[in-house]
């Protein structure tokens, strides 16, 4: 890659070290130009340095003036290198809305998605332009050797991809034909293949067209978790039910009791005032009780509705009821 910005340093390390993005220097933008040139190093000499890419499109994001779309798509496939860590998605979250709608920025997004996904099949189709324009994907890449052109931008990029997907594969497969592995790697040939089976420690089967990828049983790690428990912590839950236990019974008791008050009631087994005052001795001093009064009210409503269209008498007297009930009770 041709570096033809006037900025110091002949090698990434050179430029590196005349880059400060500790504390405030982070938020610099005069270390723009001096981040940009360093990124055309990293992707020329196959470095890769997290804090750089993140630094310069955080100054982009603060500083639009200084927006380079060129270098946010450099940064963007540089991370992607780095897949399977989430580098890629930390860099798009650094990206405005407005800057990712550019046809460049879709496609850069698009192989991204792609990685993601872990769509090896597709990424290599589309690389080789043997996909057919099928979806949205595909429609960002009008010519067969787009995609091909963006990703050899990036030195090392296509190697970093079959290392991330032997990474996958690694943790996904216990065994796995050749032919797939093969349109997993790339249609990669046959001594490729054995560099990456002896890399990852894969093995080919004796008279089968398979490799042995991993048996993963084999690394299930048990764990054993121990539990100490205090006599005085059993204890003390032990007294804990027992009060949620009596509680419970006690609000039950106080539902049954009020329900049973508003029947007799309704039955003109006690007349207003007397039911007023039983109600009254039940709810007085506790707020719960006066809860569940308005719960039994509610769902009484049907059968006071049904009682005061007997007679004018029932209505009249059940609307005084239920009025004195909101002003001397329910109130609490």
């Amino acid at each position: 890659m041709e570096l033809k910005q006037p900025v110091i340093g002949q090698t990434f390390d050179e430029a590196r070290a005349h880059i400060d993005i500790t504390g405030i220097n982070r938020y610099n933008p005069t270390q723009v130009a001096q981040l940009e040139y360093a990124v055309q190093f990293m992707i020329s000499e196959t470095k890769y340095d997290k804090d750089i890419l993140m630094t310069l499109l955080k100054l982009y994001q603060l500083n639009p003036n200084l927006y380079n779309e060129k270098y946010v798509c450099l940064v963007l496939l540089k991370t992607m290198t780095n897949f399977p860590r989430n580098d890629f998605a930390l860099a798009k979250y650094l990206l405005e809305a407005d800057k990712v709608n550019t046809l460049e920025v879709r496609r850069v997004l698009a192989i991204g998605a792609l990685l993601e996904s872990c769509n090896f099949v597709k990424f290599w189709r589309l690389m080789n332009g043997r996909s057919k324009p099928n979806d949205t994907t595909d429609e960002l890449f009008g010519q067969s050797n787009d995609i091909k052109q963006i990703v050899e931008s990036i030195k090392g990029f296509k190697e970093a991809i079959r290392n991330y997907a032997c990474q996958v594969i690694s943790v996904t497969y216990q065994r796995i034909y050749k032919q797939n592995l093969v349109m997993l790697l790339g249609d990669i040939d046959d001594n490729e293949l054995a560099f990456y089976a002896s890399h990852f420690h894969w093995r080919k089967l004796d008279d089968e067209d398979v490799y042995f990828i991993q048996n993963h049983e084999d690394t299930i790690k048990s764990r054993n978790i121990e539990e100490k428990l205090q006599f005085e912590q059993k204890d003390s839950s032990s007294i804990d039910l027992n009060n949620s236990s009596t509680s419970s019974i006690n609000e039950g008791e106080d539902l049954g009791k009020m329900l049973n008050i508003l029947r007799d009631f309704l039955s003109r087994k006690y007349d207003m005032d007397t039911t007023v005052r039983r109600l009254r001795a039940r709810v007085e001093g506790s707020s719960k009780n006066a809860s569940l009064l308005f719960d039994l009210l509610v769902a009484l409503q049907p059968e006071f509705d049904e009682e005061r269209k007997r007679k004018d008498e029932n209505d009249i007297e059940i609307k005084r009821f239920l009025e004195q009930i909101g002003k001397e009770i329910l109130p609490f």
